[in-house]
């Protein structure tokens, strides 16, 4: 098949470039100079294409490499990849059975089987593309769980959420998207381990009651970006269930350690969350 024959000289090539540590930072204004990225008005031959393909690997970090390690990367998984090339050359799309066929199945028993390994009941699960996505579906369950009525009419109440100082700046973004505004978010001080200070979170939520805010969400971060700190998931929980607060666990860095046997006590009585996220591709790599 000529497809394949294609795929196999640009991944040779890539491998060749990868042995001799190829890439160097190029400044984005010069590379904007070249022809590679120019929008052509008519198609090129698949000769051409490929060539063009070699330039733009060139260019390219090698993310791929087992000894690359900026950023979360820690080289390929060939399983993965030939799940992604068979994804990408049989067209599935997940919006409808018709399409998905048993595609969503096998979704559908991947959840399924996480929700069981982890030990929570009567939970339910979607895959999204990180974690910035996970935390925003967990403000807008919350949103949903107080505010049913906010999907046709959208909040009419002043709102306010509270996360760690040094939580992920997702949850401010994501305040903004859901409605209530960047400035509804709370920004708790944390103590010498980075972990929330619960004392002054149940403070700041009685001064919020006090000026007409409803408490919507508490954030617990599971894994700090830079400290690695993980919030008290159990005392956060207490506080939540006293003013009735929808307790979401971020743990796109370091949520993972749920499948660990000596670890998973960092997230200890993680069933107390309604919602919880956590990365694949971070620490569990």
């Amino acid at each position: 098949m000529k497809l394949l024959d294609e795929l196999n000289e640009l991944v040779e090539y890539y491998e060749s470039l990868e042995n001799k540590e190829h890439f160097t930072s190029v400044e984005p204004e010069i590379l904007l100079e070249n022809a590679v990225l120019d929008m052509p008005d008519i198609g090129v031959s698949t000769d051409e294409l490929i060539a063009q393909f070699k330039e733009l690997l060139d260019h390219t970090p090698s993310t791929a490499r087992h000894d690359f390690f900026n950023q979360l990367f820690g080289g390929r998984e060939e399983s993965a990849v030939l799940g992604d090339m068979m994804s990408s050359y049989i067209n599935s799309a997940m919006f409808t059975y018709n399409v998905g066929g048993i595609q969503i199945l096998v979704e559908n028993q991947i959840i399924k089987k996480i929700i069981d390994l982890v030990g929570y009941k009567n939970a339910g699960g979607m895959f999204l593309p990180g974690g910035s996505m996970g935390n925003l579906s967990g403000l807008i369950a919350a949103r949903n769980a107080k505010f049913p009525e906010a999907r046709d009419y959208g909040i009419q109440k002043k709102c306010s959420v509270y996360v760690s100082e040094i939580a992920h700046y997702s949850l401010t973004k994501n305040a903004n998207i859901i409605g209530i505004g960047r400035q509804a978010v709370r920004k708790i001080p944390v103590d010498m381990h980075g972990k929330m200070r619960v004392d002054l979170l149940e403070k700041t939520i009685l001064k919020d009651k006090e000026q007409g805010f409803t408490p919507l969400a508490a954030i617990a971060t599971a894994g700090t970006t830079v400290l690695g700190s993980y919030d008290p998931i159990l005392d956060i929980s207490d506080v939540c269930k006293k003013y009735d607060i929808w307790l979401h666990v971020d743990g796109a860095l370091g949520g993972g350690v749920l499948f660990s046997e000596t670890a998973k006590g960092m997230v200890n009585q993680k069933e107390l969350a309604d919602s919880y996220t956590f990365n694949f591709h971070k620490l569990m790599e």
